[in-house]
């Protein structure tokens, strides 16, 4: 029964340990990661900064039309209200 018992915690540690390792080389990768950001973030000019944030603008407005419309799906549009979507939706991939 002792002999059982030494056995188990053997195994437990050794568990315990391939577990440290692990989460030892995800925080060496996520540490990486987060440094490679930062140092992709410190060369960016304001000028990229300002064109990257527009684009997401223009993406969450794309989006937010996506939304709208899936929403207005369980109601039928009548053909100018459909004609009218999808030329905003033309018009704002225009300007990508």
């Amino acid at each position: 029964l002792a002999r059982d018992s030494e056995i188990a915690r053997i195994h437990a540690e050794e568990e315990l340990n391939v577990m440290i390792e692990g989460l030892d080389r995800s925080n060496e990768v996520i540490a990486k990661h987060l440094q490679e950001y930062e140092q992709a973030e410190a060369e960016l000019t304001v000028r990229e900064r300002i064109e990257l944030i527009n684009e997401l603008v223009k993406y969450q407005d794309h989006h937010a039309k996506i939304l709208k419309y899936q929403a207005q799906q369980s109601k039928p549009l009548s053909k100018k209200k459909q004609r009218e979507f999808h030329m905003s939706v033309l018009r704002s991939h225009a300007g990508w």
